[in-house]
């Protein structure tokens, strides 16, 4: 694994789009990733996603509340030598819009984990039970509680928390994934009603790809993801688009 570790960003400069299916309609979201900008104007990514975001009306900036944020953003790239990836927001009324940072930093500890959640402090975690915070630090630690605890580096509104672990750098196949998955959930209060669900899942992922496919390959997930949520903990995880194009063919190999 350890050859895997290598710490890299996303790529320097680029943009995708991407449409999200909700049930009040359509949602657009751009992504940005601001590093051919950030070497323009000679400066680090962090101070150009800060001066897009300060540079908004001064309703909408009131309206994020999000000083809290930058100034951990600004402590974190210290602290944890967080860098960061993506600049993205919805494509909707100013209003409306949902502005998100994606971060990255060298450190799998439980301590990052758990300073980074609140922002440094800046946030009460009380909200949240201390199931959830228990469920968040089990969901990190199924995935990359065995790897290093830093990895070779190259390179307003109340914000909600959320973990996303790039699986492929930490486990051996997507055969893997789904065994911590399932091993997750069944550590869970709630396993009983997890479970099935996890049933659900590895049955659709194995008649789409096939256990030979699942167990020579490990990017056909993005990430697994968390957020926190009151006293629960939400999971997501996040595949390839190639997911699409092999559901299609399952399809035509059944004859539906």
């Amino acid at each position: 694994m350890t050859e895997k570790l290598n710490f890299k960003l996303a790529p320097v400069a680029g943009t995708f789009v991407t449409r999200d299916v909700d049930r009040n309609g359509p949602i657009v979201k751009l992504y940005i990733y601001p590093g051919l900008r950030a070497q323009e104007m000679g400066v680090s990514n962090l101070e150009v996603v800060v001066g897009a975001i300060r540079a908004l009306p001064d309703e909408q900036y009131a309206s994020l509340r999000c000083e809290p944020m930058l100034d951990y953003l600004h402590e974190a790239a210290e602290k944890w030598k967080m860098d960061f990836g993506i600049f993205s927001f919805d494509l909707k009324t100013p209003k409306q819009s949902r502005i998100k940072i994606y971060t990255r930093a060298p450190n799998t500890s439980v301590e990052y984990l758990m300073d980074a959640l609140p922002l440094g402090g800046r946030y009460d975690m009380a909200m949240y039970s201390a199931e959830a915070i228990a469920d968040v630090k089990g969901f990190w630690c199924t995935f990359i509680g065995d790897a290093p605890a830093g990895l070779p580096s190259e390179a307003g509104k109340p914000t909600t928390p959320k973990v996303y672990i790039s699986p492929a750098s930490f486990r051996k196949n997507d055969a893997e994934v789904l065994q911590r998955l399932r091993r997750y959930f069944a550590t869970r209060k709630n396993a009983d009603k997890m479970l099935p669900q996890m049933d659900n899942y590895e049955e659709a992922l194995r008649r789409i790809y096939g256990e030979e496919f699942l167990e020579s390959t490990g990017n056909i997930r993005f990430y697994v993801s968390c957020a926190l949520a009151n006293d629960q903990l939400r999971v997501v995880t996040y595949l390839c688009p190639q997911t699409l194009a092999r559901e299609e063919e399952a399809r035509k190999r059944m004859g539906r």
